[in-house]
């Protein structure tokens, strides 16, 4: 069984994707594996420097100087075409990737249940892709709040990036289960177990 797991910025998905490894899904992560691709010699750096240029690079370090992410980030969030641009050169390769992955586990765990983290699920059409949703939700200034506290940003900078991607409530429309990420850690721990009990059947 595959899952899509999606979410808003700072919604909480980290969490449940983490509760559920901890009842035995397996997890392949799109940021995670974007954040790999993007790191010199891999496919997505040389791509990414030629769309965007020297300025992105973090000078300090050796050679050759790694892709600064929050440089880059405040390129693309505070421009759609220059987000379009990214995502053009990155999801081919993430999704290529998430399915070689996908296809090792069907082959070692036939029976795994394995979660697909991906904030844009519903937006690349990746939905499509997986046998079932689920959407992690939070208010607003829940996500504005986790955002200024986790990456250092200002709150118009914070707001500029829940609000370059879809409304958290046309992703819960969307999706065949929600969990409330906004609810402290036990609850949305509690949560997670009582929807995998129903995507296994236990």
């Amino acid at each position: 069984m595959l899952i899509g797991l999606t979410g808003g910025i700072a919604c909480g998905k980290s969490l449940v994707a983490q509760c559920l490894r901890t009842l035995g899904a397996h997890i392949i992560d799109a940021d995670e594996l974007a954040h790999r691709l993007l790191e010199p010699g891999q496919p997505g750096y040389r791509a990414v420097l030629d769309a965007f240029g020297p300025s992105i690079l973090d000078r300090e370090g050796a050679a050759p100087a790694p892709i600064n992410r929050r440089r880059l980030g405040g390129i693309v969030f505070a421009d759609a075409a220059e987000r379009q641009r990214l995502e053009a050169i990155l999801h081919p390769l993430i999704f290529a990737e998430a399915d070689r992955q996908r296809a090792a586990l069907d082959a070692a765990h036939p029976d795994a249940v394995i979660i697909f983290v991906a904030p844009l699920l519903f937006e690349t059409g990746a939905d499509r892709r997986v046998d079932r949703t689920i959407a992690v939700v939070a208010d607003e200034a829940t996500q504005a709040g986790r955002l200024m506290a986790r990456d250092g940003l200002g709150r118009e900078e914070a707001l500029q990036r829940i609000r370059a991607q879809w409304p958290v409530a046309e992703k819960a429309r969307r999706a065949d289960y929600t969990i409330d990420g906004a609810r402290p850690p036990d609850e949305v721990r509690r949560q997670v177990v009582e929807l995998h009990k129903k995507l296994t059947g236990d």
